[in-house]
């Protein structure tokens, strides 16, 4: 899908983000997110999550998106439900201006339950201000979250990024190849040791 406006991106990651959805070969809800490579390319990945939590990447290459023109390409996945109703998968960016523009065969279609307007006046167009003395820039990015109802903040430094998991294990299914983060942790008495693996 392609916006057609700039996105902005003030973290190394999750300045895109979806609403849940469940896919072939992976369980539990999945959400798409990006991770930042340049100033005009970044990686889209799959993990899942639960509020309050770390996410768990479950695919680090899903897709790519151009932050210049606003474009979103997911690859091939075989998505099994979503979790808003009727088949809708949310995806969320911020774009870089409040001003957008609808290019060629882009129109903007608002969802009117979820949408909040805040006006500001403009004051150089009604006259009260011409010369733009008192222009006041403000812009619209607030703190991004994980998903795109979520409540939590995101925290790069705390988050695992595809590109720093500590470790990952591959499986495939019917559906394709899955990354699944893995931590290992040790613990040792005198007499004995355990060792156990979190992930799938």
């Amino acid at each position: 899908m392609c916006y057609g406006n700039r996105f902005h991106t003030q973290e190394s990651s999750y300045n895109v983000v979806s609403t849940g959805f469940t896919m072939e070969g992976v369980i539990g809800t999945v959400y798409l997110a990006d991770e930042v490579i340049n100033r005009e390319k970044g990686r889209i990945f799959f993990f899942t999550y639960t509020e309050g939590s770390t996410p768990n990447i479950v695919k680090k290459n899903a897709g790519t998106v151009d932050y210049m023109t606003g474009e979103v390409l997911i690859d091939t996945v075989n998505i099994l439900s979503t979790v808003v109703a009727n088949d809708v998968i949310e995806i969320q960016a911020i774009p870089h201006s409040n001003d957008i523009v609808g290019l060629r065969d882009l129109y903007v279609k608002f969802d009117m339950t979820n949408t909040t307007i805040n006006m500001v006046q403009d004051l150089i167009a009604s006259g009260e201000n011409t010369s733009g003395s008192r222009f006041v820039h403000t812009h619209s990015y607030y703190t991004p979250t994980f998903t795109r109802k979520s409540n939590s903040p995101v925290s790069t430094a705390a988050a695992i990024l595809p590109s720093t998991a500590s470790s990952t294990a591959t499986r495939t299914t019917t559906g394709g190849t899955y990354a699944t983060a893995t931590t290992t942790s040790t613990t040792s008495t005198n007499t004995s040791s355990t060792s156990s693996s979190g992930g799938y």
